[in-house]
C-alpha cells in the first residue's frame, strides 16, 4: 500500500499532473504547505503536543530535528530526509506517518517538491520564539572565561554581579559558562555573589544540568536551590545527564537526597555506562529493572546483566536479540536465546537478527550454529530482496556461508564487480588524481543528508589535512565548505550534546578537525565533554555510529583509540584531570583487548602510539599488523576477503605512526598494492558490507551504492600514500 503511494508520489512529481502543475512548479509554504501540516501533523507535533521532541508547526525545529535525529528533513534532499520517508512508507526509518493513514499522492508530491526545493519556509510563518540578543557584556565574560583569563572574569563579575545572569549566546549566561570553565571554590563564589543556578539557557538547559558529572559543583548547585527535576526541551534532567557516565553513583545519590526520585531510566542508563555501583544504589531504592538487557551485555557489567534479567519475558528477550545481532557475540547471542528470544525476529525492513549475524565482520560461526539450531529461518529477506546468504556472502567464501548453504539457504545476489586499474602510476599522481574527488563526495554528502558522514568519518578530512601539510596541492574551497559543513552540524548539536545526547563519530570528527588545524572553540568543548561522558567502566568506548555498517562503523577499539585521541586534542582545560584518566583507563583496556579485524589491529597500534604505551606493547601491536600482511602487499578486512585499499591504508598509517619508516620494505610493498590498484578516475574500489542505516543517495562518487565505503577506502589509500612521497617529511 504504501509502495504504490510512494511510486505515484514520484509519478506525481516527475509529470506535475492535475493540481500541482495547474498551480505551479514552485511550492509556496502558506498555499501548499501549511494546510497540510496544520490537518495532518500538528496534532501530535505543534504547539500543544510535541511527540518525539519534534514539532512540525515551527521552522527551527524542523531544521533541527526531533529526538536527535538532525536529518529528519534536509533542505534540498527529500531523498535522505526521515520525515518524507515516514511518508511513504519507509519502516527502516520509523512507522508510517501520519498514524491515522497515507496522505494522498498529490499531498505527499507537494512535500517532496517543497524539500527538494530548499524548504522555503518565510519568516513571517516561522512561528519563531521572541528571544531577545545576547548582551555584550555577557557574551565579553563567557568569552574571557573560555580563553581562561579567571582573574578577569572574577574582576568583571565583582564589578557588576548581575552580569553573571545575563543573557549570553543561546541564551547561556556567564554563571552557566562558568560551570564548564571554572573550578568548585569560584562557582561557590559566584553563587555567594548572586548567580542564579536556575536560569535555562534556549535549550532549556540550566546550569545543573552541566554540573552533573562533578560531584563538588553539583552539590554546591543543590545547596544553592538549585532545581533538580527541571526538564530541558530535549526532555532531559540533570540526573539523568549524570547517570550517563560510570563513577557517578555518589553525585546520584545527591540528587536523590535533594528529592529526585530513582526510576528504570536512570536503571538503564546504568547498564548502558557498565556502572555496577549504581546499579546497586538504584535497586536499592527499590527500583525494578525494565529494558536495558542489550546494554548491560554489551557493557561487561556482570551486575548490570543479573539486575536486567530480572522479570525477562520473551518480547524484551527478542528485542534484545535484534540489537545485540550487530555486535553478534556468541556470549551474547546465547544468553538471549537461553531466554525464550524468538530467533526470526526482524526489524521493520524485514533484516532479520540471522541476517545481521551473517553480516558481521566478527564471522561469529557459533552465533550462526546457534540461531539457525534455535530455528531461525536461513532464506529470510528484507524488503529489498536480499537473503541471509547474500550478507554472508559479503565475506567472500567463509565457514558461514558454508553453514548456511548446508542448511538450505539461497542466495540472489550478483557476481562481484570487476574494476580496471591503471597500468601505470605513481605515488604523486595517485594522491593527486584523488584529492579532487573525495573533497567534492564529502562537500555533497554533507549537503545532501543535513550531517557529517558516518560512513566516510572524518577520513576524507584526515586525508586532505594529511596532504595538505605534506605539500599537495588541495582545494581550499571545497576544505573550507568542509570544515563550514562540520560546524553548521555541531552548531545545532552543542547543547544537546552538553547533555550527553550524541550523533554518532564524534571522535572522528574531532580527530579530523585537527589534521585539518581547526583551532578548540565551544563546538569542540562541547563534543568532548560528551565523548568523556560515554566512556564505559571497563574504559572502552562502544561503536555510535548504530547498525550494521563494517567497515567504517568500527568495533570497540576503534572507537576506544579515537575518543582517548579526541580527549587529547580537545579536552577542556578545566577537565584535563578527568581526562588524563580516561585516557589511562582506555589504553589499558586497549592494551589487554583482543583485535578481531584488520581495522582493529590498525586503531590498537594508533591508541597504543596515542597513549604512550610502553615499547614492548606497540612493538607486538605492530608484529600483529606485520605478520597479517598478504604477498600481494595489501591487508584484508577479513581473511576470507581480497586485499583491499580501506585495510592497507590504516595498516600503513599505523606503522608509520608507530614508528615504521616509509622505506621499510613492508610498507613499500604496500604502497606498490595501492598504486596497482587505483582506477584512472582517482578512486579505488571497495564493496559494501552493510545494511544500510542512512537513505542511500548519490554523492557524485564512483561505484554507485558502493560509492559511500569507496569513498572511505581512497582517503585512507590517499593518507598513506601521501606519507610516503616525501620520506624526510613523513609523519
Amino acid at each position: 500500500m504504501f509502495r504504490r503511494l510512494a511510486a505515484a508520489a514520484v509519478l506525481l512529481m516527475c509529470s506535475f499532473a492535475g493540481p500541482l502543475s495547474a498551480q505551479t512548479s514552485r511550492i509556496e509554504f502558506a498555499r501548499d504547505v501549511l494546510p497540510i501540516l496544520r490537518e495532518n501533523c500538528h496534532g501530535c507535533h505543534g504547539p500543544a503536543k510535541q511527540m518525539n521532541n519534534f514539532r512540525l508547526d515551527r521552522r527551527s525545529n524542523v531544521l533541527r530535528g526531533g529526538n536527535g535525529n538532525r536529518n529528519d528533513v534536509v533542505p534540498g534532499s527529500s531523498e535522505s530526509s526521515r520525515m518524507y520517508l515516514r511518508l511513504i512508507g519507509r519502516r527502516q526509518f520509523g512507522n508510517p506517518m501520519p498514524p491515522q493513514g497515507p496522505l494522498s499522492p498529490d499531498k505527499i508530491a507537494i512535500l517532496k517538491t517543497w524539500i527538494d526545493q530548499g524548504l522555503d519556509w518565510p519568516d513571517e510563518y516561522a512561528n519563531e520564539e521572541d528571544l531577545p540578543p545576547a548582551d555584550p557584556g555577557a557574551v565579553r565574560m563567557i568569552d574571557v572565561l573560555r580563553a581562561g583569563d579567571h582573574a578577569q572574569f572574577q574582576k568583571l563579575a565583582d564589578d557588576d554581579p548581575k552580569a553573571l545572569n545575563l543573557r549570553g549566546p543561546e541564551g547561556t549566561t556567564p554563571f552557566m559558562a562558568s560551570i564548564l570553565y571554572s573550578d568548585a571554590a569560584a562557582i561557590r563564589r559566584l553563587l555567594e555573589q548572586g548567580a542564579d543556578p536556575d536560569k535555562r539557557n534556549d535549550a532549556g538547559a540550566t546550569a545543573l544540568m552541566w554540573s552533573a558529572l562533578n560531584f563538588e559543583k553539583t552539590k554546591l548547585l543543590l545547596e544553592h536551590g538549585a532545581d533538580p527535576n527541571v526538564r530541558s526541551k530535549d526532555g532531559r534532567t540533570a540526573v539523568q545527564v549524570a547517570a550517563t557516565q560510570p563513577g557517578t553513583a555518589p553525585i546520584v545519590k545527591l540528587f536523590l537526597q535533594h528529592g529526585v526520585k530513582a526510576d528504570s531510566g536512570m536503571m538503564r542508563d546504568a547498564f548502558t555506562s557498565g556502572d555496577a555501583e549504581l546499579v546497586q544504589l538504584l535497586l536499592d531504592q527499590g527500583v525494578t529493572p525494565v529494558g536495558g538487557l542489550a546494554a548491560a551485555l554489551e557493557s561487561d557489567c556482570p551486575k548490570c546483566v543479573e539486575a536486567a534479567s530480572k522479570n525477562l519475558d520473551k518480547q524484551a528477550a527478542t528485542q534484545a536479540l535484534l540489537t545485540l545481532s550487530v555486535g553478534a557475540r556468541p556470549s551474547n547471542i546465547k544468553f538471549v536465546l537461553d531466554r525464550g528470544s524468538d530467533p526470526n525476529v526482524a526489524d521493520g525492513e524485514g533484516r532479520s537478527a540471522l541476517m545481521n549475524i551473517a553480516n558481521s565482520d566478527r564471522m561469529p560461526v557459533e552465533s550462526v550454529r546457534m540461531m539457525i539450531a534455535a530455528g531461525a529461518g536461513v532464506n529470510a529477506k528484507n524488503t529489498a530482496g536480499q537473503t541471509v546468504l547474500d550478507m554472508a556472502k559479503l565475506h567472500g567464501d567463509s565457514p558461514i556461508v558454508d553453514l548456511l548453504v548446508k542448511a538450505g539457504a539461497k542466495t540472489a545476489a550478483p557476481g562481484p564487480k570487476t574494476v580496471t586499474p591503471l597500468k601505470s602510476n605513481s605515488i604523486e599522481a595517485a594522491v593527486q588524481r584523488s584529492l579532487p574527488i573525495i573533497q567534492k563526495a564529502d562537500v555533497v554528502f554533507m549537503t545532501k543528508s543535513g550531517c557529517t558522514s558516518c560512513h566516510n568519518q572524518g577520513t576524507t578530512q584526515m586525508a586532505v589535512g594529511t596532504a595538505r601539510k605534506l605539500g599537495y596541492k588541495v582545494d581550499e574551497t571545497l576544505a573550507a565548505k568542509q570544515i563550514e559543513a562540520v560546524q553548521k552540524n555541531f552548531e545545532g548539536w552543542k547543547d544537546r550534546l552538553l547533555q550527553g545526547i550524541a550523533p554518532g563519530g564524534v571522535s572522528y570528527t574531532l580527530v579530523s578537525l585537527h589534521e585539518m588545524g581547526y583551532k578548540s572553540d565551544a563546538m569542540t568543548d562541547a563534543i568532548a565533554r560528551d565523548i568523556r561522558m560515554h566512556q564505559k567502566a571497563s574504559g572502552k568506548w562502544q561503536p555510535t555510529c548504530g547498525g550494521s555498517r563494517p567497515p567504517t562503523c568500527g568495533f570497540e577499539i576503534t572507537n576506544t583509540a579515537l575518543s582517548l585521541r579526541a580527549l587529547q586534542l580537545y579536552g577542556l582545560k578545566q577537565d584535563r584531570a578527568d581526562d588524563d584518566k580516561a585516557i589511562q583507563r582506555a589504553a589499558d583496556w586497549l592494551a589487554k583487548a583482543t583485535p578481531e579485524v584488520t581495522e582493529d589491529r590498525a586503531f590498537r597500534l594508533l591508541g597504543l602510539v596515542w597513549a604512550g604505551k610502553d615499547k614492548a606493547t606497540i612493538q607486538k601491536a605492530m608484529k600483529d599488523i606485520l605478520d597479517t600482511q598478504r604477498p600481494d602487499g595489501g591487508w584484508s578486512d577479513v581473511p576470507t576477503l581480497p586485499s583491499g585499499a580501506y585495510a592497507t591504508g590504516p595498516s600503513l598509517v599505523a606503522l608509520n605512526e608507530a614508528g615504521l619508516p616509509v622505506t621499510d620494505p613492508a610498507y613499500q610493498r604496500g604502497v606498490q598494492f595501492l598504486l596497482s590498484t587505483q582506477l584512472e578516475d582517482g578512486s579505488w574500489y571497495q564493496k559494501t558490507r552493510s545494511l544500510p542505516v542512512q537513505p542511500y543517495f548519490d554523492v557524485g562518487f564512483p561505484h554507485g551504492f558502493d560509492q559511500w565505503v569507496s569513498t572511505a577506502a581512497t582517503s585512507w589509500a590517499t593518507m598513506a600514500l601521501a606519507r610516503a612521497s616525501q620520506p624526510g617529511k613523513s609523519r
